[in-house]
């Protein structure tokens, strides 16, 4: 259940603890209603119209680790979240297709622990070879959704991952397969050309 997001319902039963709404703060709350707040309070606190707007704003996504199905809130669902039961990513992707922004912080989560096929760019905004292949790997992450993960590093804003792997010339593509490097492209590559390197440890 979400702890960060809260709909309140305009009725006497869902009042806050804090005591009668007036007409004016009633006014307020209504004005308020589709906009998200704290939620401090316990979990019964929540009314069944609460309960309802949550399902309403959330989506059910089955872990691609363990299998277990997770609510997931709609505006969190591009944030790369965790499994409740497992803690592992919950998919391959991002939801809308997109390559995910990997860190020093997120590379052991998001590509070491997933057990299928990463395709890792290695990028920096300044290299122009790299702004050339960006359309190329949204094309693939859209292509792969749900197969092969595509992720991307800012080697400029996250060094030790960069240095683990000995990238001195970039673009560089990496491949990993259940956490282990099984391919590594340096330079400029056609789509063609990492389609066929993908297809070979899928």
């Amino acid at each position: 259940m979400p702890q960060d997001y809260k709909i309140i319902h305009i009725q006497k039963k869902a009042i806050p603890a804090t005591g009668e709404l007036d007409e004016k703060r009633m006014s307020l709350w209504t004005k308020r209603l589709h906009e998200p707040i704290k939620k401090t309070g316990p979990i019964s606190d929540y009314t069944y119209t609460d309960l309802k707007t949550m399902e309403e704003e959330s989506i059910i996504i089955k872990c691609i680790s363990c299998g277990a199905k997770n609510r997931i809130p709609k505006h969190k669902q591009h944030q790369n979240p965790l499994c409740g039961k497992c803690h592992r990513p919950i998919f391959r992707g991002s939801v809308n297709n997109k390559p995910v922004d990997v860190t020093d912080l997120s590379f052991n989560d998001q590509v070491m622990l997933d057990p299928g096929v990463v395709l890792v760019d290695f990028w920096a905004p300044w290299c122009a070879p790299c702004r050339m292949m960006a359309p190329i790997i949204e094309q693939l992450a859209n292509e792969y959704a749900g197969r092969v993960k595509v992720a991307k590093l800012n080697v400029d804003e996250n060094p030790m991952t960069a240095a683990l792997y000995s990238i001195s010339s970039i673009p560089s593509l990496l491949i990993f397969k259940a956490g282990r490097l099984v391919q590594t492209m340096v330079g400029a590559s056609t789509k063609l050309e990492i389609q066929q390197h993908i297809s070979a440890h899928m």
